[in-house]
């Protein structure tokens, strides 16, 4: 592994995908879809800055056709080096550079992506209903579906839950994502993308794989929050509801590292 030619690899891609146009189209989506989705939402007089942020986090609709299918077609805008790969490839000499450099990327783009959501939700819903750092009337008497959890956490808490497994789920779909791309005789980054939306579809929106026993270690969804009481210590609730994402982490890293000797970079 050549530490500098990976971070030189690394900072020239983030260049290469800044200057992209289709990524200020994907920023401007991330930046109108929360307000409009707030916007076109009814809310009761009840309702406050928290029932906006946890219905735009919680609907499992929006999770998986929003969230998720955008951060995926982000990673591949920034894993694709497109006409450039053959020179790519020749630069980063052998294909353990080659498959550390997509790791480090995936995981920059995941942590930018999240800010990026954080902000475009918390401002879309501010736009609509204001700030309040305390839960509604209506999440305290348990008449909003999306804050079900609000006798048991307080915001800040139920916010932290919620972007661990997001940002967990983002790391586990974007090496899924170049996992499929290496699974083919030479990568294929088109196909890859769209087998990894179908994926996160499947598993978030059509499927609710959190009540399908064994399977539901596949669950990359943030709906687990319900299933907290004031009998759960945050901590272990979180590290126990997570760990899969962990396993599903270490198991494609072990696939795509088996499957690297097989693939042709060209």
């Amino acid at each position: 592994m050549d530490k500098c030619i990976i971070k030189g690899y690394v900072n020239f891609t983030l260049k290469r995908v800044v200057k992209q146009k289709s990524i200020y189209i994907i920023f401007l989506y991330m930046m109108i879809f929360p307000y409009l989705a707030i916007k076109t939402n009814v809310f009761s007089r009840e309702d406050n800055f928290w029932n906006g942020v946890f219905y735009l986090l919680g609907s499992r609709y929006i999770y998986g056709i929003f969230f998720l299918t955008t951060f995926l077609l982000l990673i591949y805008n920034v894993c694709n080096d497109g006409n450039i790969t053959p020179f790519v490839h020749t630069r980063l000499d052998n294909k353990i550079n080659w498959l550390i450099s997509k790791y480090i990327l995936i995981f920059i783009t995941s942590i930018i992506y999240l800010i990026l959501i954080i902000f475009s939700v918390y401002i879309g819903v501010y736009l609509n209903l204001g700030y309040s750092p305390n839960w509604s009337s209506s999440a305290i008497n348990g008449d909003d579906l999306y804050t079900l959890f609000a006798k048991n956490l307080t915001p800040f808490s139920s916010i932290i839950i919620y972007y661990i497994r997001f940002h967990l789920s983002l790391i586990v779909l974007g090496m899924l994502e170049m996992a499929l791309a290496i699974g083919f005789t030479s990568v294929n980054y088109g196909l890859s993308l769209a087998i990894s939306i179908i994926i996160a579809l499947v598993s978030t929106v059509v499927l609710n794989l959190r009540n399908i026993p064994v399977i539901n270690l596949l669950d990359i969804g943030n709906i687990y929050i319900f299933s907290f009481n004031s009998n759960y210590n945050l901590i272990e609730f979180i590290v126990a509801n997570n760990f899969h994402l962990l396993i599903m982490i270490v198991a494609i890293h072990i696939l795509l590292k088996y499957n690297l000797k097989e693939i042709v970079l060209k």
